[in-house]
């Protein structure tokens, strides 16, 4: 997690340590020339509650951080341009801008990761045996490519998007069930609804989602941040549905991969056999009716 998300989402600071947390979220660029003392000083505490700071924000010191915190303000004002698609753009730029959006966006995901939540969420996902996911619009197909991917694992996962059978499957989940949450805004009333609702019945839930500070986030056991559009980069010319896609197709191939590995020797097996099967009845058919009709016996 970026050192700017942590410091605005932690709770356990004293109240020397909260000056000095809002001093630098709100100044920055000054933060960049100063030394400990001079930070203590514009934030009235201390070099030594500085370092005391930078300590529970897990650095090793003032140097340390300040050079993890340059570090991010010099990425993120690399990354600060707008892109929009303009009228007639050449296929060149469009190319350009549409890997940029992607490399963004996953950037920005990975280093918000925790690697501590992420071993918790393997487990949650290892341990059930229905994966529920609940989502919206666009969000439908990310739902529908993640219940493939946890088929291969092994798992049995399903979307729904009917308003009402999202609610009763709610009402019906019991404590084997996961809930996965996908949602840009975080303030989908129908989510936040159905989010409560497993809630109060215990049922074990992911929120995915671009932030803390959303309504829902709080209302599930873990939240896993997936990039999004500020208030500024609400329309198509901001590429903000790919970007928030972009983003949670990565978490969810992680999901995947790490689901997957857990019982490698196992889902080897029932996708090989899947294939063999497949080969066999379905995707084989074309095949074998080619075969026929140039007179090749089958073997």
């Amino acid at each position: 997690m970026s050192l700017r998300r942590e410091m605005k989402q932690k709770t356990d600071f004293t109240e020397r340590e909260q000056d000095i947390c809002k001093y630098i979220l709100e100044h920055p660029e000054a933060v960049k020339t100063m030394s400990s003392r001079e930070l203590g000083a514009a934030a009235f505490s201390s070099a030594a509650a500085v370092t005391r700071f930078c300590k529970k924000m897990g650095c090793k010191g003032y140097p340390d951080f300040k050079l993890r915190f340059c570090s991010e303000m010099n990425m993120k004002e690399e990354q600060e341009g707008k892109l929009e698609i303009a009228k007639r753009e050449n296929v060149v730029s469009t190319l350009q801008k549409t890997w940029e959006i992607h490399e963004r966006a996953l950037n920005e995901t990975r280093n918000e990761i925790s690697l501590e939540q992420m071993v918790r969420v393997r487990e949650m996902v290892h341990k059930a045996e229905y994966i529920d996911f609940y989502a919206y619009d666009n969000n439908v197909y990310l739902s529908q490519y993640g219940c493939s991917q946890l088929f291969h694992c092994g798992k049995i996962a399903n979307t729904y998007t009917a308003t009402n059978i999202q609610e009763l499957m709610a009402l019906k989940s019991l404590s084997n069930h996961l809930a996965i949450i996908i949602t840009q805004t975080g303030e989908n009333s129908r989510l936040i609804a159905i989010a409560k609702i497993l809630r109060k019945r215990k049922v074990k839930t992911i929120i995915i989602t671009t932030g803390r500070d959303k309504t829902i986030s709080n209302l599930g056991d873990e939240m896993l941040f997936a990039a999004g559009a500020d208030e500024n980069r609400m329309g198509i010319d901001a590429y903000w549905s790919v970007c928030f896609s972009a983003s949670v197709k990565f978490v969810l191939d992680l999901l995947f991969g790490m689901v997957f590995s857990y019982e490698y020797e196992k889902n080897m097996k029932m996708n090989e056999t899947y294939e063999e099967i497949g080969e066999k009845n379905f995707w084989g058919l074309k095949k074998k009716i080619n075969r026929k009709k140039k007179g090749i016996q089958e073997p």
